[in-house]
């Protein structure tokens, strides 16, 4: 019955030795951060992008095969976190001696997946792809997106060049909407 049951069972363990989730760098309690909601990852100061990028795979469910994609891709990123390889390459290096590897289309898969991790637009192959996977994740109904994803798609040349009349004729915008249109892109 209820009434047996003492209000305190005795325990052999502290939930702390268990699950210190704080870090431990010769700081006093004081000192210390509280965990942060990003499922008790230990706080660093210096982590890598290839690090960041390796954790948030690790959150996702994914067969074996495109874990190993992923992590090629990762360890094909430039410093600024361009895509340096090509698909065709990432192929060639994931393909065992027996011919066995993923196929162009399952490698393109990953990549767009992991083209969506934090921060946004790594893994893009240029600028250009970078400005669109980030206006990808802009609010659709968002005034002048269509005309800043146009910018970027279709005249990064002019962009660039800062060749803003010659943008306004292309994109039959005034100077104020072409303003309005490079806010965002």
């Amino acid at each position: 019955t209820a009434e047996d049951i003492p209000a305190d069972l005795p325990v052999d363990t502290d939930w702390d030795e268990i699950y210190d989730t704080l870090p431990t760098s010769g700081m006093s309690t004081a000192g210390r951060e509280a965990p942060s909601e990003d499922y008790e990852r230990p706080i660093t100061t210096e982590e890598s992008l290839e690090e960041h990028l390796l954790w948030q795979i690790n959150l996702l469910r994914l067969s074996d095969a495109d874990r190993a994609i992923a992590s090629a891709i990762i360890d094909s990123l430039d410093r600024d976190g361009y895509l340096t390889a090509g698909v065709d390459d990432l192929q060639a290096t994931l393909t065992d001696d027996d011919g066995s590897g993923p196929d162009v289309e399952e490698i393109g898969a990953v990549l767009k997946l992991v083209q969506g991790l934090d921060p946004v637009g790594v893994a893009a192959r240029d600028l250009r792809e970078c400005l669109l996977l980030q206006l990808a994740q802009v609010v659709p109904d968002t005034p002048w997106l269509r005309e800043a994803r146009r910018c970027c798609d279709e005249f990064m040349d002019l962009l660039g060049g800062r060749d803003y009349n010659q943008l306004m004729r292309k994109l039959k915008l005034s100077k104020d909407e072409l303003r309005s249109t490079l806010v965002l892109a």
